[in-house]
């Protein structure tokens, strides 16, 4: 049985697959601050535009998203996401940007058709690949698809409009 919290957040243990995510983007902020005391902007920008780009990726191409429905995730990934506030150039605000909107989608979507929102994989050529959810025990349907569609053409609008 699943505990909900505010907004449809679950409230459950962190998964391994959700620590090694965790760490390596703790890990990620650890460099980018590592080099920016040290005076490297440009291994900072490198490991800044590196992390970014694969959150961009992880974010709007798979089902990573997902793991957003943790509470404890989501509250971890948005801290870490203000702390690559902190570097104050426009690429860093990719990471909390893709977030908003993913939770707003996911509320958007939970209001209009009452159950989670389950996105698709997004592969070469614009296809979608429907997948199942563990936890929900359905796959996506064509409303899941209009909505997989308006999460990757509205985050690359904001993946170009952050570079």
């Amino acid at each position: 049985m699943r505990k909900f919290t505010f907004a449809h957040l679950e409230i459950r243990k962190l998964s391994f697959s959700d620590l090694l995510w965790l760490f390596v983007f703790i890990c990620v902020v650890v460099a980018l601050f590592a080099f920016e005391a040290k005076g490297v902007h440009k291994n900072a920008f490198i490991v800044l535009f590196g992390g970014q780009m694969g959150i961009a990726y992880l974010v709007l191409t798979t089902q990573f998203g997902l793991r957003f429905r943790s509470a404890h995730f989501s509250l971890f990934w948005f801290i870490l996401s203000l702390l690559f506030l902190r570097v104050g150039i426009p690429i860093s605000f990719l990471s909390i940007s893709l977030f908003v909107l993913y939770h707003l989608l996911r509320f958007i979507f939970f209001l209009k058709y009452g159950r989670e929102f389950i996105p698709f994989n997004l592969g070469r050529g614009f296809q979608f690949y429907r997948q199942v959810d563990n936890i929900e025990r359905q796959g996506g349907t064509n409303h899941d698809k209009d909505f997989m569609k308006l999460l990757a053409i509205v985050g690359f609008a904001i993946l170009i409009a952050c570079l």
